[in-house]
């Protein structure tokens, strides 16, 4: 069960991450050697990036803790 559910948490983790990235101005190419990229309106680094940081942040450590 362990095992399974550290699996699944680094899934959710891996496309919340590619989620995240496709919201970026610079966006990402979903199927690589294809020139399909994917881009959205989010500037990296810029005040809405940080303030999702710290939603998630705080939201992964309320998982965390619940799991315990």
């Amino acid at each position: 069960k362990g095992i399974a559910r550290s699996f699944q948490t680094r899934q959710a983790g891996f496309s919340l991450h590619l989620f995240l990235d496709c919201l970026t101005i610079k966006g990402v190419r979903i199927f690589y050697p294809a020139r399909l990229r994917v881009r959205g309106f989010l500037k990296a680094g810029g005040i809405t990036d940080k303030v999702l940081f710290f939603i998630f942040s705080f939201l992964s450590l309320i998982a965390l803790a619940s799991s315990l």
